[in-house]
């Protein structure tokens, strides 16, 4: 008779204590989506049963997504489209992928730091403290993006419209549309923005004082910084037949 191997059961666990959701993923390749209906979030995932497990909304002040194996791979966390999600949200490196299909609304200095390899950003994101994105960004619709300060710490791709509105610093770390031209790029008066090497097809508009370094393209359409422009280095603005404003 051939011998039966033991093997781990893959499993993603959520608990609740004082406030904090956490939801961890026990093994490779284990995956975990959070819902809300306004009232309820409910954490699905390997090894839940088809309803889930549910907490009230008023309960969580934040959710923690973490890798309860040990960077274990393949695993994956994911906000289902629905009810705006207003608890603050922490996803850490080991979990590989994180795709956000519902906006995030957080009040206070509730923030958001995911630092998955990719993050699928689908809808618009806006919390009363920071927010830092650590790994390759892919937005998959015309998003908006506001908080007290926000990271972009690696590249940013996909042909929709972004805009970041920041009364603080707004970093971008790695190349914009460097993979896929994003259509604009806009950032709003107030606070300022460090960003280098970014391509849109569409227009790209700073509306605060703007840090350069590197080159800077559109496709005859504008390009203009409304505050002070900060050479960190050399830079190069090609617009085709679009205009160049430099007003501070």
């Amino acid at each position: 008779m051939e011998s039966l191997e033991r093997r781990a059961v893959l499993a993603v666990t959520a608990t609740l204590n004082t406030g904090s959701l956490l939801i961890s993923l026990d093994a490779a390749d284990d995956a975990a989506i959070l819902s809300s209906d306004g009232t309820t979030y409910t954490v699905t995932g390997t090894g839940i049963g088809l309803d889930g497990m549910t907490f009230a909304v008023a309960a969580v002040d934040a959710v923690q997504v973490i890798d309860a194996a040990g960077s274990a791979a393949n695993q994956s966390f994911a906000i289902a489209a629905g009810s705006p999600m207003v608890s603050s949200l922490s996803v850490e490196a080991a979990i590989e992928s994180t795709i956000i299909d519902a906006e995030i609304q957080t009040s206070g200095g509730n923030g958001v730091a995911i630092s998955s390899a990719e993050i699928m950003l689908n809808a618009n994101v806006t919390t009363g403290g920071w927010q830092a994105y650590g790994g390759h960004v892919t937005i998959g619709n015309n998003l908006t993006v506001a908080g007290a300060a926000i990271i972009f710490a690696a590249a940013v791709d996909g042909p929709h419209s972004l805009t970041v509105n920041s009364p603080g610093m707004t970093t971008f770390g790695g190349m914009i549309g460097g993979v896929t031209a994003v259509l604009s790029l806009t950032t709003d008066a107030g606070g300022s923005t460090s960003v280098q090497s970014v391509t849109t097809s569409g227009a790209q508009q700073y509306g605060d004082d703007a840090t350069l370094a590197g080159s800077y393209t559109t496709t005859n359409t504008a390009f203009s910084v409304a505050g002070a422009t900060i050479l960190a280095g050399d830079a190069t603005i090609s617009t085709g037949s679009g205009s160049i404003t430099l007003s501070g």
